[in-house]
């Protein structure tokens, strides 16, 4: 009977001992962090463009390790290290491919509009200009990607021959509508319509010039009252085909004689008056309208001048003439 109690006992107690012992090497295992961490680590798998999310979870698992928890990630530590280079360095070398290629794009971008410029004419000037712009837009290697430049300079060379023939022909075909006069003093020559008033107290009108000093061009408009009565005008107001325009005016030159008065304000416009600007625009309107009425408008008193084609006639001219010089 003692005998089988002592069997009993020492089952029992080398079942305790191995509680203990179990107990003992639980202690000594990695706890839920450590788990946790390498979990994660391992889930970043194949690495790709998409794998970010997962690196960033396993760093910062990682971050909140204690350093003795660290030590015991062992290996994995040198994994999460390499899934983090071999991510980055995928991510630079596709930055890289896309910059390559958005490159490459404005390069062909280049050669297609030099391409598309076609056969050259007078109305080539808009395709060669974008094509130059977007050119000159791109940097110093890829300009020397751009494989038809030389086409580029051909048509440019041809579009300013045609402009300086279609220039030639131009002046050419309009000199004979102006008188020209030469200001030595001034160094500027003048180009008057024949068809202008001989003289200022003749009538009402519109009338252009055109001034070249130096191989530059503009014109100037005056604009003319002639009555029986003073009005001492000092704002113009336009109808041109039921638009409506007003021009404020100053220094306005008057004159009198023979019982008629005369109230003239003269416009220089600037240098190189872009053919888009807002006076050479108005003048093209008045030069092309049906019907133009200009209000000579004073403080007390105001007359409606009805442009004759004779005036529209000279601005047409005066216009057409000043494009040839000013291109």
């Amino acid at each position: 009977m003692k005998k089988c109690n002592i069997i009993v006992f020492s089952k029992i107690l080398l079942i305790l001992v191995l509680i203990v012992i179990a107990g003992a090497f639980s202690g000594c295992g990695k706890n839920q962090a450590i788990q946790e961490c390498e979990a994660k680590i391992q889930s970043i798998g194949t690495v790709s463009l998409e794998s970010e999310k997962a690196i960033l979870i396993a760093e910062d698992a990682y971050k909140i390790l204690s350093e003795d928890e660290k030590v015991q990630l062992g290996d994995n530590i040198q994994v999460l290290v390499h899934k983090r280079v071999e991510f980055d360095q995928l991510v630079l070398d596709t930055n890289k491919r896309k910059v390559a290629q958005e490159s490459q794009s404005r390069v062909d971008n280049v050669v297609d509009l030099i391409d598309s410029i076609g056969t050259v004419s007078l109305e080539s000037h808009n395709s060669i200009s974008n094509a130059q712009k977007a050119f000159e837009m791109l940097d110093t290697d890829e300009q020397a990607k751009v494989s038809n430049y030389g086409k580029l300079e051909e048509a440019s060379d041809t579009y300013r021959d045609l402009k300086d023939t279609a220039k030639y022909e131009a002046i050419e075909m309009y000199k004979g509508n102006f008188d020209i006069e030469e200001d030595v003093v001034d160094g500027i020559t003048w180009y008057y319509p024949k068809q202008r008033p001989k003289y200022i107290d003749e009538r009402c009108f519109v009338m252009p010039a055109i001034g070249i000093r130096d191989n530059n061009a503009w014109i100037c408009v005056a604009y003319n009252y002639t009555e029986d009565n003073w009005i001492f005008w000092e704002k113009m107001i336009f109808v041109v085909d039921g638009e409506r325009f007003t021009k404020d005016c100053s220094q306005i030159q008057r004159s009198s004689g023979y019982g008629r008065v005369s109230e003239t304000y003269q416009e220089a416009l600037n240098l190189g008056q872009s053919m888009d600007s807002e006076e050479i625009l108005l003048l093209n309107k008045i030069a092309n309208s049906e019907r133009t009425i200009i209000r000579f408008d004073g403080d007390n008193s105001h007359y409606d001048y009805e442009v004759v084609q004779i005036d529209k006639d000279m601005l047409n001219d005066v216009i057409a003439l000043y494009s040839a010089f000013a291109d």
